[in-house]
């Protein structure tokens, strides 16, 4: 949520820092109307297939100037830190020698 009213839309890009660990909603959108409550993002981990523990990836927020109100040109872009958990596990197999 904004911590103003716009008089017009308030267009805000969402990026990550890593596409390969971790996909985000594309865009949030606060208008004069909706500028006080809060919207949902989500990030999703990519299952990568990777043994690559836990990684720590940013997620920036950007004001998209054209497109927004001019009251807000000046807001710096944001960037919040998220954990992402692999799930992936190393894995070994045991071959008996004696059955080949």
């Amino acid at each position: 949520m904004l911590d103003a009213q716009p008089t017009s839309d308030v267009v805000i890009a969402l990026t990550s820092s890593d596409t390969g660990e971790a996909t985000i909603s594309g865009s949030l959108t606060f208008t004069p109307a909706n500028w006080d409550t809060p919207q949902t993002v989500t990030v999703t981990g990519v299952d990568d297939l990777t043994v690559d523990g836990a990684q720590t990836e940013s997620i920036t927020v950007t004001i998209i100037d054209e497109i927004s109100d001019n009251d807000f040109d000046a807001v710096a872009d944001q960037t919040v830190s998220v954990a992402i958990t692999d799930d992936d596990v190393a894995g070994s197999r045991l071959i008996n020698l004696m059955d080949l």
